[in-house]
């Protein structure tokens, strides 16, 4: 039943590939280059909407499950929720940073610079926080009940960019990964 996780650490995956392609768009604009704005803008709705709204639900529900168990409490299960919170302010912030340069808004290099390295950093922090100590606690304590629970009480929200089949809205993001691979 170890599934859940292993589909987890998948857009884990996912989400990596995405936010190298970030910090090479920060990158432009650190060498004074203009930004893909529109792939900025893809992926990052992609990660305030299907992130946001599927995966780290997911991890909350068997993190719920966890603290409900006889288990004890943990302190990297507990900096997960609250990183979880932090992401998605950081992720609506830089958003909406991206989104004030598609609309043609002064916005200061340095601060385009700063939003989007700290969120950059923060989601591979969390992401390693996960997968190295929060995921081996949440296995090792969750029996194959909890995690069936679990996995009945979501949502069947299939992924928009990296399931079976993409969504309208992100086939340029879908066909600009394909020709960076």
């Amino acid at each position: 039943m170890t599934q859940i996780f292993e589909e987890l650490n998948n857009q884990h995956k996912n989400i990596v590939t995405l936010i190298h392609m970030i910090e090479n768009q920060i990158d432009r604009v650190a060498n004074e280059e203009m930004p893909n704005v529109s792939l900025l803008l893809d992926i990052m709705q992609y990660l305030t909407r299907y992130v946001d709204v599927s995966h780290h639900p997911t991890e909350e529900l068997l993190i719920a499950r966890y603290e409900q168990s006889e288990a004890p409490e943990n302190h990297e299960v507990h900096e997960c929720k609250l990183q979880h919170r932090q992401l998605l302010g950081l992720g609506r912030e830089f958003l909406a940073i991206v989104e004030a340069v598609r609309e043609e808004q002064l916005v200061e290099r340095v601060e385009f610079e700063r939003v989007g390295r700290e969120f950059i950093q923060k989601q591979l922090d969390h992401i390693d926080l996960e997968e190295g100590k929060v995921f081996p606690v949440l296995k090792k304590s969750l029996n194959k009940k909890a995690l069936k629970e679990v996995r009945e009480e979501l949502a069947q929200s299939k992924d928009p960019l990296f399931g079976d089949i993409v969504d309208k809205e992100y086939q340029k993001l879908y066909d600009y990964i394909i020709r960076s691979a």
